[in-house]
């Protein structure tokens, strides 16, 4: 605890909140946690609400911020930085050590509530530890933050579990009693996120007799798991970003460039780093974070929340064509031409049935030329 900000940030179901307060517990420290909903987006109220979770653990300290909360409120006048200064004012009086837990602070879009937050860790007490657990990264410095050594981040891989822990969750907790292998099959479909064992531990505990058929289909395309990603995650995106990520459901590997193509979409680049921030099961394939992939666990709910709705062609049937052109050779691409003009479904099927003698013909063509033809990277 001896950052700035501790920052929790990771993808849903990955046991963020539950680890820290068991950390915490063990820590022996006192704790003020405010846990966020959409509501909380009001700054007066989210500063009223910041201030009583403090104020239960010192009830005599924070008379300068909670008289300029009261005074704020009855002239109906906007919060500024003078409610930060109060709280830095008396938080100056402070004798021992507090952690203050902001949970689900994805919920905050709010910008006044952003800067005043980033103010506040511009100028926070060395007694005070600011805890954030989010799905996305908050809009603070964090860059600069690095920099001068002011932050501890926790990321998903971070909280994804080994073999030996989804042996232990499985087996201890939930009381699977699986062999090494079940385990492996489902620690390797789930790339050890925690939800993604829980729900299969859950479909397994309803079934009287464990078939090992449960094992070999055990996928992204689990109904428990396609429910999940709809309800917790797709949901709660804005239209634009749910658009992006089922039409890009359809890649194995997607760039900027790639996913323009498939979407339309000319701001790609900056949705592809969007999803990264907010930890959309997206994971990067180079240093430069030019390519990505999903995680497993996500793109095959994703693709069959997609493929659910018949009617959605979009943009997939407009920029199919020019997306297999991307990957595919010009000899084969003329074979695809029919595909700018088809459903989502058509395109795997077509994409499906493309013959391994197609693909030698279109080798043994480029080879000719002196060229290797570039890997197809659509889902077969």
């Amino acid at each position: 605890m001896d950052r700035t900000l501790t920052l929790i940030s990771a993808l849903a179901g990955s046991g963020k909140t539950t680890i820290l307060s068991s950390w915490l517990r063990q820590a022996n420290v006192t704790v003020a946690w405010l846990s966020l909903d959409e509501h909380d987006n009001d700054l007066h109220r989210f500063w009223m609400y910041l201030l009583a979770t403090l104020e239960k653990l010192r009830p005599d300290i924070l008379t300068q911020a909670l008289e300029g909360l009261k005074v704020a409120r009855a002239r109906q006048s906007p919060l500024g930085e003078e409610i930060v200064t109060a709280l830095l004012n008396d938080l100056a009086g402070l004798e021992d050590e507090i952690v203050l837990v902001l949970d689900d602070y994805h919920e905050i879009i709010t910008p006044a509530i952003h800067t005043s937050l980033a103010l506040l860790l511009n100028h926070l007490p060395a007694l005070l530890h600011l805890f954030i657990v989010t799905r996305s990264d908050p809009p603070f410095p964090l860059a600069r933050m690095r920099t001068h050594d002011q932050l501890v981040e926790i990321r998903s891989a971070d909280l994804r579990f080994s073999r030996t822990e989804a042996e232990r969750f499985l087996n201890t907790i939930m009381e699977l009693h699986l062999t090494r292998d079940e385990v492996a099959v489902l620690h390797a479909r789930t790339e050890g996120w925690v939800a993604g064992l829980q729900l299969a531990g859950l479909s397994l505990q309803r079934q009287h007799k464990r078939s090992s058929d449960f094992f070999a289909t055990f996928t992204g395309s689990h109904h428990a798991l396609v429910n999940y990603l709809a309800e917790e995650v797709l949901q709660k995106q804005p239209e634009r970003v749910q658009q992006f990520l089922l039409h890009t459901s359809l890649l194995d590997r997607l760039n900027a460039s790639l996913c323009q193509e498939v979407t339309g979409d000319t701001d790609s680049r900056a949705l592809l780093t969007r999803l990264e921030q907010a930890n959309l099961f997206i994971v990067a394939l180079d240093t430069d974070h030019a390519w990505y992939r999903y995680q497993a666990v996500a793109s095959t709910p994703l693709f069959k929340l997609h493929h659910s709705s018949p009617n959605q062609t979009c943009p997939i049937g407009r920029g199919i064509q020019p997306a297999l052109l991307h990957f595919y050779s010009e000899a084969e691409a003329a074979m695809k031409q029919q595909l700018a003009r088809t459903t989502v479904a058509d395109v795997l099927r077509e994409t499906l049935t493309v013959s391994r003698q197609a693909l030698t013909i279109s080798a043994d063509e480029q080879r000719n030329q002196g060229k290797h033809p570039p890997d197809p990277t659509i889902i077969a």
